[in-house]
């Protein structure tokens, strides 16, 4: 899978931006698979927390908000163009 220069291989799990190896969690990774599938798309916080933790209540959770930090962190950081978009109250996207 490919968002611009973020390559992510499903089959070894290996992540790179620029050709640079990006080590991440399994929820990371997860959470970062599930964004690339869909590019462009406003993902809700609840359909994230859905699929990525198998249960809907997520009354007083900020788990993924902290993955969404960590991803940035990872992958952001250092480069001029961010991939990653906060939709305030709705969710997040990855732009392609």
């Amino acid at each position: 899978m490919v968002v611009k220069d973020l390559e992510l291989n499903p089959a070894t799990r290996a992540v790179t931006r620029d050709k640079k190896p990006i080590l991440l969690t399994l929820k990371e990774f997860e959470l970062l698979q599930y964004l690339m599938k869909h590019p462009n798309e406003v993902m809700g916080r609840e359909d994230i927390f859905v699929h990525l933790w198998d249960f809907a209540d997520m009354s007083m959770s900020n788990v993924i908000d902290v993955h969404m930090k960590n991803l940035r962190k990872k992958i952001d950081d250092g480069h001029n163009e961010k991939l990653f978009k906060t939709i305030r109250g709705v969710g997040y996207s990855i732009e392609a």
